[in-house]
């Protein structure tokens, strides 16, 4: 893993698990870390407001949406959107079809948590959308990286890390697993 950063965790994401695990913590100041970040305030009331949620009435303030998603689902949500601000970078096709499919299969595991009970529904999610986080750090590091991906998926004799070890001495696997350490995530 020599030459690979892994992104600290940001300060805001911090803070919020701070509070979430304190046993003073309180909504209102919760409400107020989300509201220091403007992209992550509004993803929680994109969130909140979404029609999967089936609220019958529209959430208006960070408070309300703090409120009715509940603070794992909220820690969960803000891993994702500081994640994706993290490693975002440039304008390639490869890490938007990453997050695209992150999303994807974080929804997909939330569905399925709520169908076969046994595992909470926000770490199902967190789940989903972390499980390859590694990847996005590769692409960022390595600006061939997308060429081992597209070898990684040709190569049907060959495990797609093994490939990446090839090319890159790591994988997606080991960066991620050091990504979610670092962050605090589960």
């Amino acid at each position: 893993m020599r030459g690979i950063d892994i992104p600290p965790c940001p300060a805001v994401l911090i803070s919020l698990q701070h509070e979430i695990a304190s046993p003073n913590g309180s909504l209102g100041r919760i409400a107020q870390i989300v509201g220091t970040d403007v992209a992550l305030a509004a993803s929680v009331l994109k969130v909140a407001n979404s029609p999967a949620l089936g609220l019958s009435r529209h959430v208006g303030s960070i408070s309300q949406a703090v409120s009715v998603l509940g603070m794992r689902a909220l820690s969960a949500l803000t891993a994702g959107v500081m994640l994706r601000a993290t490693l975002s970078g440039g304008s390639s096709l490869y890490l938007e079809r990453f997050w695209d499919s992150a999303a994807r299969v974080a929804s997909l595991c939330a569905n399925l948590s709520r169908e076969f009970k046994g595992v909470p529904t926000e770490m199902a999610y967190s789940f989903g959308l972390f499980h390859d986080c590694g990847i996005a750090v590769l692409m960022k590091r390595f600006p061939s990286y997308t060429e081992t991906l597209e070898v990684a998926n040709a190569a049907y004799d060959q495990s797609f890390t093994s490939v990446e070890e090839e090319h890159h001495a790591t994988n997606h696997s080991a960066v991620g697993y050091f990504l979610t350490r670092t962050w605090g995530l589960p």
